[in-house]
């Protein structure tokens, strides 16, 4: 495991408390710890080993993500955005240097409401909302498309839209 970009920063680190239900659903308490003191010193060392058409994806677990993604396209970088955890406020600070934004449906609503504005009508080239056990949703230039879910019994469903989404990037990359 190459870990030459990890940063060490006095302080706890950054934890989750997940909490699953009997059907499988999860709810996340976070402390942002180390997450909340990354600099803009540190965003810019990470991203020198970046080259002009790599993913760069982002989530709400830090600090400075529309600094981030302004920096990623900057420099030729494609950007996703997770909403998650959900900020509506960070969710729009991001979006104008956002290629792909992924929310869940419940976010997708909570942001429609905060902007006022539906996921197709959002300033994105690409909005991938996920529809639970129903599937997805992809609003993008050629139009809407839905895609429905392998049937599944689940377990657990944290980093189910992680995974999800990883699977995703790298099929739009290739």
């Amino acid at each position: 495991v190459d870990v030459s970009g990890i940063a060490m920063i006095e302080g706890p680190t950054g934890h989750a408390i997940i909490n699953v239900d009997a059907a499988g659903e999860n709810s996340i308490v976070l402390h942002a710890g180390a997450n909340g003191a990354l600099t803009e010193a540190m965003l810019h060392r990470a991203l020198d080993a970046a080259a002009p058409g790599d993913w760069f994806l982002t989530q709400n677990e830090t600090v400075l993500v529309a600094e981030a993604m302004a920096a990623a396209r900057a420099r030729g970088l494609k950007t996703a955005h997770a909403a998650a955890p959900f900020d509506p406020a960070a969710c729009g600070a991001a979006l104008p240097h956002t290629d792909l934004l992924a929310v869940n449906e419940g976010e997708a609503a909570a942001l429609a409401r905060y902007l006022g504005t539906g996921p197709e009508a959002l300033p994105v080239e690409r909005v991938l909302v996920t529809l639970g056990a129903r599937g997805e949703r992809l609003h993008g230039p050629g139009g809407t498309v839905e895609r429905p879910a392998f049937a599944v019994a689940p377990v657990d469903t944290t980093g189910a839209g992680d995974c999800f989404l990883g699977a995703a990037l790298a099929a739009l990359d290739a």
